[in-house]
């Protein structure tokens, strides 16, 4: 259990680019790609998220003190939403990663 929460934990991370830290005010909401993938994230019929990843990033946003909203996408657009080309338009993505050895 321990290894896959280090796995998700540094799959997460490999989405957070650092460049992100430094254009971005402290009073600016920072807007977070997602997708749905139980248990790690879901989806009320109410709209809120939850789920392990959704916890984890909370948690980091509450230590750094920034303001963030979720926006679902596929997978490809969490890839494109923080890969720093012209469709970089996400501050970080938070969902599962699917590891294959």
């Amino acid at each position: 259990m321990k290894t896959k929460i280090t796995i998700l934990f540094f799959s997460f991370l490999f989405f957070l680019p650092l460049s992100s830290f430094s254009h971005a005010s402290n009073d600016e909401t920072r807007l977070v790609g997602t997708r749905v993938a139980p248990p790690f994230v879901m989806q009320d019929e109410d709209g809120a998220w939850h789920g392990l990843t959704i916890a984890l990033w909370e948690h980091l946003a509450g230590e750094l003190e920034i303001d963030y909203a979720f926006e679902q996408r596929d997978i490809q657009g969490l890839i494109n939403g923080v890969s720093g080309g012209p469709e970089a338009e996400l501050f970080a993505s938070a969902s599962a990663l699917t590891i294959t050895a």
